[in-house]
């Protein structure tokens, strides 16, 4: 229960810092956000932008509270994998960055993300840990 506690935590710790980061300074992540969604063909003044990565900041907050705390952790989990990937596509795109440098950063940055996507899926799809232990 406790290394459940624990790894979930470990794993949470970057969504809850990352989007309370978010959702106080969204800067010039409302600025990706509003360029991606213009190839979406959804047009989004700098005030939408700024309030769609708030929003999406505070719902990382609250799902890696809760995925931390135990709670839904499945459901947490999935609206993690979400966000995430939405925003590894909109602000980690290596394969549109001509620098050599940049493209590496970005890649090794969706890299990581791709990682945290998996462990993601392992809490969504992994083994029910309590209904193990009853039997």
């Amino acid at each position: 229960m406790a290394i459940g506690f624990l790894t979930r935590s470990m794993l949470a710790s970057v969504f809850v810092v990352g989007g309370a980061d978010s959702a106080k300074q969204p800067g010039p992540r409302a600025d990706m956000a509003q360029q991606f969604m213009s190839k979406l063909n959804v047009n989004l003044d700098d005030e939408e932008s700024a309030t769609l990565v708030k929003t999406n900041g505070a719902l990382q907050v609250l799902g890696g509270v809760a995925m931390s705390l135990g709670i839904f952790p499945r459901l947490a989990a999935l609206g993690l994998f979400g966000s995430l990937a939405a925003t590894t596509v909109a602000g980690h795109p290596f394969w549109e960055v001509n620098d050599e440098q940049e493209r590496q950063g970005q890649f090794f940055h969706f890299l990581k993300n791709l990682g945290l996507a998996g462990a993601l899926l392992a809490i969504a799809f992994g083994p029910n840990t309590k209904a193990s232990k009853k039997k």
